[in-house]
C-alpha cells in the first residue's frame, strides 16, 4: 500500500512540477542566494519567466525572477520551507508565540506579521504588497485560490499548497522546493520521509483487517471534534495501520456527540497536541468511561513540545511511526524511537531533538 502511495506521490509531483503559520497568520521570509533552475519556458518569448510551475489548485504560475522574498499565509507552508533548509537562507524578525517554539529555536529572529491579515479575517492586500514579495504562498480551498488570483491581478505571483494528506504533503514539498530553488533538498526530504512510511508498512502490512485497531483522532478544539477523511489526520491513522472510525468524506473539522463516539467505540484515541482535553480528564468523565480506548488506557496525546506533529508538516511521517507504535507496540520492540527522532531533527534542522529542547510529554 505505501509503495503505491510513494509512486502516486511521484506521479503527482511530476504533474505539478512539469506544468511547472499559524492557520491564519502571515510570515515574511527573505531568501538570499537562491538559484532557480529553468522550467517550461514561455513560448511567447516576451519577458520569459525563470520558471513556470503548477500549484496544488491546478493554477499555472509564472515566476519572472529569482524568488528572494516570500510571504506565507499558511503555517504548514512555513514549516515545510524551514524543513527544507530555508532557515539557512532566511532573514526574519521574530515575535512568534510560544506554542510553536521550533522556528524560534532554529531562527531566533523569526517573526509573524499579524498585521498582514489571515485566512479567517482576510488578507491585508495592501500590507502584503508593501513587503514587496516575489511570491506569496497561500492555503488550500476556495479562499486561498481566490486570494491567489487577486494577488496575480495586483502583479504578485502566488501559489496554493495543500498538504492535507501524505501524498499531497509530498507534492507540497516538491512545489515549494521548485518555487524556491530547493529541488535537491525537496527530493532528499521526500526520500527520507518515505523511508519512515516503508518502516511502518513493513511492520503493519501483514496485518489482517480483523487485526487492525479502530482509532479516533480528537482535534485541537476538543475530544468531540475530529477530522474528516480528506484531512491529514485521517491519512496518518490509515498509514499507521489503523482504521479511522470517522466516515465523513467531505469538509474539514467534524463536530460529534458523546453518543456518536460511544457508537464508534474506538480502541485507541489520539489527541491533537493542542487538544484541551487530557487522557486523565477523559478517564474521569462519565460520558467517556465506557469507551474501550478510555477504559483500557489507550488514549495518547501526540508528542513533541517543539511543534505539533498532527498539523500538516514534514514531521507527519514521524507521527505515523509513533501512532503505529501506540497501536501495535509489539511490532516495534526493536525500534529506538527517540534515536530515530534525533536523527531526523539532526538531518533536517542540524540539531538533535534533544539539543533543541524537545521532550515527549
Amino acid at each position: 500500500m505505501l509503495r503505491v502511495v510513494h509512486r502516486h506521490c511521484q506521479n503527482l509531483s511530476r504533474v505539478f512540477l512539469c506544468g511547472v503559520l499559524v492557520f491564519g497568520t502571515l510570515a515574511v521570509v527573505s531568501l538570499k542566494g537562491n538559484t532557480v533552475r529553468p522550467c517550461c519556458a514561455d513560448e511567447s518569448g516576451a519577458n520569459p519567466p525563470i520558471k513556470t510551475l503548477t500549484d496544488q489548485a491546478g493554477r499555472q504560475v509564472k515566476l519572472s525572477k529569482v524568488v528572494a522574498n516570500v510571504v506565507t499565509a499558511y503555517r504548514p507552508a512555513t514549516m515545510i520551507i524551514y524543513a527544507l533548509g530555508g532557515h539557512k537562507k532566511v532573514s526574519t524578525r521574530s515575535s512568534f508565540p510560544g506554542s510553536f517554539p521550533l522556528l524560534l529555536k532554529i531562527n531566533p529572529n523569526y517573526k509573524i506579521y499579524e498585521d498582514l491579515g489571515s485566512k479567517r479575517n482576510g488578507l491585508n492586500y495592501e500590507g502584503v504588497l508593501a513587503t514587496n514579495p516575489d511570491l506569496v504562498v497561500l492555503f488550500p480551498g476556495k479562499e486561498g485560490t481566490e486570494a491567489a488570483e487577486r494577488l496575480v491581478q495586483l502583479g504578485t505571483p502566488a501559489i496554493v499548497v495543500d498538504p492535507e494528506s501524505v501524498p499531497k504533503l509530498f507534492v507540497s514539498i516538491h512545489v515549494l522546493g521548485a518555487a524556491l530553488g530547493l529541488e535537491t533538498e525537496a527530493d532528499s526530504m521526500v526520500a527520507r520521509l518515505q523511508a519512515y512510511l516503508d518502516l511502518v508498512q513493513a511492520r503493519t502490512g501483514p496485518l489482517r483487517p480483523d487485526q487492525r485497531k479502530k482509532a479516533y483522532f480528537a482535534a485541537p478544539h476538543s475530544i468531540l471534534t475530529t477530522s474528516s477523511r480528506v484531512m491529514m489526520q485521517h491519512s496518518m491513522i490509515e498509514l499507521a495501520g489503523g482504521i479511522d472510525v470517522v466516515k465523513q468524506e467531505t469538509g474539514g473539522w467534524v463536530n460529534i456527540s458523546p453518543e456518536q463516539l460511544h457508537a464508534w467505540n474506538p480502541e485507541v484515541i489520539f489527541l491533537s497536541r493542542t487538544c484541551p482535553d487530557s487522557p486523565e480528564e477523559l478517564s474521569k468523565d462519565q460520558r467517556f468511561q465506557a469507551i474501550t480506548a478510555v477504559r483500557q488506557g489507550q488514549v495518547f496525546r501526540l508528542p513533541s513540545n517543539l511543534n505539533p506533529w498532527d498539523y500538516p508538516s514534514c514531521e507527519n511521517p514521524l507521527a505515523i511511526v509513533w501512532m503505529s507504535r501506540c497501536l501495535y507496540p509489539e511490532l516495534y520492540k526493536d525500534i529506538d524511537f527517540k534515536a530515530l527522532v534525533n536523527e531526523y531533527y539532526t538531518q533536517t534542522y542540524k540539531s538533535s531533538y534533544d539539543a533543541l529542547g524537545g521532550i515527549f510529554d
